[in-house]
């Protein structure tokens, strides 16, 4: 990961007509604002790959019809079917419809407000309704609530997250 922090728009589901465009999965509150994209990110094999978007056009309610530049053929479409697509924090959304992208935070270091640097962020864990961030320090696993409250601040440029974690969390792990 470079450090940037990715939003989540919606998912590829299907190749449309042979030119290559792709119908494109997203909430409605999220339809203008890729409108008005000139980039997006599609994750391939969990790289983040930037895409110019030549033209785009609303389909059914929930649903998007997006030519890419570069995906020129049916079977260029084909395979990015399921792939998921991202804005950038160089091209943020508003604060009000972000979904971030937790797992752009691994590699990132994590310090506790009172408890100092906890280490580096491993991996992600989607636990339903409970996702936690997930960090090997000296051999212990520690595993941390992601919640928007807990979160103080996050530097994309630097990589590292501060949280304020509740007294003791730290000290389960041990």
């Amino acid at each position: 990961m470079t450090g940037e922090v990715y939003y989540f728009l919606g998912t590829i589901v299907k190749a449309y007509g042979i030119r290559g465009e792709l119908v494109l999965s997203l909430k409605k509150y999220l339809f203008e604002i890729v409108m008005n994209l000139e980039t997006v990110f599609i994750d391939i094999d969990g790289q983040q790959v930037p895409f110019f978007i030549n033209s785009r056009k609303p389909a059914e309610p929930d649903s998007m019809i997006i030519k890419l530049d570069s995906i020129d053929t049916l079977e260029d479409a084909r395979q990015l079917v399921n792939c998921k697509l991202y804005t950038s924090s160089e091209y943020p959304l508003p604060e009000n419809v972000r979904e971030i992208d937790l797992h752009s935070f691994i590699g990132f270091t994590l310090y506790g407000e009172m408890e100092g640097k906890i280490g580096k962020v491993e991996n992600v864990f989607m636990y339903p309704e409970n996702p936690v961030f997930q960090i090997i320090d000296q051999g212990r696993e520690v595993l941390i609530p992601i919640n928007k409250d807990l979160v103080k601040s996050i530097d994309p440029a630097r990589k590292l997250i501060e949280m304020k974690l509740p007294d003791g969390l730290i000290n389960l792990s041990e």
